[in-house]
């Protein structure tokens, strides 16, 4: 505390450079959202910003990815600092009309949320007790708002509740309200008491995944979804649902009242002939839409071809449907994303071996592809060769081809090593042949 506190020490150069940077707002976010920086060098950051007197609200924005676990440990103890940050503002003298803090995007755990919150509280506490306080009546100024994420599964289904709790003495100055929402493995009924403990207006992301079978809380919960009209991202996944023709409406009215919607998985849930119902009123188009595992009938690919999602898709996930059945309506709807399609998921879709050539032609008019998933789907060797055409697409990052190339599957390793070598010639022979004048982009093949 005394080093967020005290000003005794000479300022570091880090410390003078960060005073400069939070004076320029925009330019703080975009640093802190652009680049991996030192913990030494955010946490200045992270302190200048809240101990300066601003008066005005600030939002940080912390983006990590999967692979910098470091990181993420980092900002975990931010989260720490901003929450003795959050204290001094409180009981500054010069208090701004409004202060919020955004770390929704860092996942946290269980125990730190409780840790902090409970730290607050206490440090309130005492302060009550051992300081005289300002005639200014504190709970006139505020609130402060604290923006983050959640996580809720089977085992920490109180979460909400306690840190509803932890903010009591707070009497609303202070703030918890949460951006994305995840509720993993919990029965339908708590599932419903969760939602109406949120802020619709507040709540961007829901994912309410693996809760098991359907019944009268199910079909509540789905209607209360309806409220949060400022949703970006919808998941339902994996929940084992029958999507009928019921269920399609109260989905089909969800996408209809929360425009802003983008992102929508409906993985795991057999659709069978209801998209059309779903996905029809929706005005704007989707951006990220998986149907994994979602036993499309060519009614549905058909409907998908023809509607307005093909022209605004960047994402697409078919994977484990039997696209066998409705191969000419899956290539009109490729036909219709080639402009825009960047992520392909289309693995173990049952195709067979006369659907190669016509595939890869379609494939091969995806001028944005960057991934492309066709893997257990099992071709011959010609077949698999026939897939390195699609070396000709220059924006392709990560390929998994059309094959089960394990090592079990041939007598000797070097079979394998042979055939993966002669697939990579293959490819990049076909990227060179379409792309002579420029310079060839790597490709991570999969194979």
């Amino acid at each position: 505390m005394n080093e967020l506190e005290g000003n005794d020490r000479i300022p570091s150069l880090v410390d003078l450079a960060a005073q400069v940077i939070v004076s320029h707002r925009s330019l703080t976010e975009s640093i802190i959202t652009s680049y991996r920086l030192p913990p030494n060098v955010m946490y200045s950051l992270m302190k200048v910003s809240f101990l300066k007197d601003l008066r005005e609200v600030i939002r940080w924005k912390v983006l990590c990815g999967n692979d910098a676990k470091d990181f993420v440990d980092s900002v975990r103890s931010y989260f720490t600092i901003a929450m003795r940050s959050f204290f001094l503002l409180y009981h500054s003298e010069r208090k701004p009309a409004k202060f919020t803090l955004d770390i929704s995007g860092v996942e946290l755990l269980e125990v730190q949320i409780l840790a902090s919150l409970q730290y607050l509280k206490n440090l309130t506490s005492a302060r009550k007790h051992s300081v005289k306080r300002n005639k200014k009546n504190v709970e006139a100024v505020g609130p402060y708002t604290l923006y983050m994420d959640c996580k809720i599964s089977e085992i920490n289904i109180n979460l909400i509740n306690l840190i509803h709790d932890l903010l009591k003495p707070f009497k609303n100055s202070l703030i918890v309200e949460f951006k994305r929402l995840e509720i993993v493995s919990v029965p339908w009924n708590k599932v419903l008491r969760i939602l109406h403990s949120l802020n619709e207006k507040i709540v961007t992301s829901l994912s309410i995944n693996m809760n098991g079978p359907a019944g009268e809380h199910f079909i509540l919960a789905l209607k209360r979804i309806a409220a949060f009209k400022n949703l970006t991202s919808l998941s339902l996944g994996q929940n084992h649902i029958r999507l009928s023709n019921k269920i399609a409406e109260i989905l089909g009215v969800i996408l209809q009242k929360c425009k802003s919607i983008t992102r929508l998985n409906l993985s795991g849930n057999p659709v069978a002939g209801s998209l059309e119902t779903i996905l029809s009123k929706k005005e704007l188009g989707l951006h990220h839409l998986n149907l994994s595992y979602c036993s499309l009938s060519p009614l549905d690919v058909r409907f998908l071809s023809n509607s307005l999602h093909r022209e605004t898709l960047i994402e697409l996930d078919l994977a484990y449907n039997d696209l066998n059945k409705s191969f000419p309506e899956f290539l009109a709807l490729i036909d219709g994303a080639s402009s825009q399609l960047e992520i392909l998921h289309m693995n173990n879709a049952y195709l067979n071996s006369h659907h190669v050539q016509d595939l890869v032609t379609a494939l091969s008019k995806l001028k944005r592809l960057r991934y492309l998933n066709m893997s257990q789907t099992s071709f011959t060797y010609e077949e698999v060769m026939e897939s390195a055409k699609l070396g000709a697409i220059k924006s392709l990052e990560v390929f998994r081809p059309c094959s089960n190339l394990d090592d079990y599957y041939f007598e000797n390793a070097n079979e394998v090593f042979m055939i993966r070598l002669n697939f990579a010639k293959e490819f990049y022979k076909y990227r060179f042949l379409r792309h002579k004048t420029s310079k060839v982009k790597y490709t991570n093949i999969l194979i």
